[in-house]
């Protein structure tokens, strides 16, 4: 048995300007490692050794600016990523010859973004929120193992890929007096790769009777897109040939709705409940009759399996919180 060994770090710099806004400047970090090995009861003779590592890391800049007394625009940029890692070393003659390499992988995944978002207040009942979000992400997958009939290394997979993701939003916040608010608004995605796109309202609904109580009603459409190595997997058929039998795959898409109730059991204690339900529609499931396999069940980084926006399913639960 190995003993997992980890690091991170993290930092946070606030840069406020005279004129051009406030910048700050941020960054998350860390990453593990575990080793183990095989060997004999007394540990003198090693059969085998694996090593698997992963890691993550974001680094980015925000930007707040005051654009006049009822606007101001708040800014990122990011760069993200996060990846894993593993190699495997035996031998085929323990205490006589040494470890040799037999199985070596390596997923990575990047991704930067840039958002802006413009804050409008039109008057004391009266809010907007407008902003627009665009991604870009790419991987590299690699994989190298060992060949007994040729006895050598043989590269299994090497693959990298890239895609982009633009998404816009507005919001309107409605307050027309003090126990009643109403957000409403509706959010846009659009994936380049192959070309999915998703037209999404929202709205909720806010009652508060009293300074320590409050009531909640929500409901909207949500999409996302899956892993981007789900679009650029490659497969081989029967006849040898190499296809991607997911580039096309749609967005995964579900109808959320939830109610909330809030309430302040002291000055510095609350509770908050939810009651929500969501209607999954348009999942990922395998291409097959039969078949139980459902995306979302996926713990691996990617699959191959051929996949139809068909599946359908539901959540439902509740949750507390003091």
């Amino acid at each position: 048995m190995g003993v997992p060994k980890f690091t991170d770090g993290a930092f946070k710099l606030k840069l406020p300007t005279a004129k051009a806004g406030t910048f700050s400047l941020f960054g998350i970090g860390g990453n593990s490692h575990i080793k183990q090995t095989e060997e004999s009861e007394n540990g003198d003779t090693l059969w085998a050794r694996s090593d698997y590592g992963s890691r993550m890391g974001v680094v980015g800049l925000t930007h707040t600016l005051l654009l006049d007394a009822n606007n101001f625009l708040y800014s990122t940029v990011s760069l993200s990523g996060n990846g894993s890692g593993t190699k495997y070393e035996e031998t085929d003659a323990p205490g006589e010859t040494p470890l040799a390499l037999r199985h070596e992988d390596d997923m990575s995944r990047w991704t930067v973004r840039g958002t802006t978002t413009l804050n409008t207040r039109i008057n004391a009942k009266h809010k907007l929120r407008t902003g627009i979000i665009v991604s870009y992400d790419t991987f590299r997958a690699f994989a190298n193992s060992w060949d007994h009939d040729a006895q050598r290394m043989n590269e299994t997979l090497d693959q990298t890929g890239n895609a982009t993701t633009v998404q816009a939003f507005s919001s309107w916040k409605w307050r027309w007096n003090e126990q009643w608010s109403l957000t409403s608004g509706v959010h846009l995605l659009h994936y380049a790769r192959n070309g999915q796109s998703s037209v999404e309202p929202r709205a909720a609904l806010r009652y508060q009777p009293s300074t320590v109580r409050a009531f909640t009603l929500g409901a909207g459409l949500h999409s996302r897109t899956e892993s981007i190595m789900t679009y650029f997997a490659q497969a081989t058929d029967a006849e040898g040939r190499t296809t991607t039998p997911n580039k096309d795959l749609g967005l995964t898409r579900a109808v959320h709705a939830v109610f909330g109730y809030e309430q302040m059991l002291s000055e510095d204690v609350q509770l908050k409940a939810e009651a929500y339900y969501q209607y999954l529609y348009a999942q990922p499931v395998e291409n097959a009759a039969g078949s139980a396999f459902w995306l979302g069940n996926l713990q691996e980084w990617f699959t191959t399996k051929d996949l139809v926006n068909k599946g359908t399913g539901y959540n439902m639960g509740v949750e507390a919180s003091i």
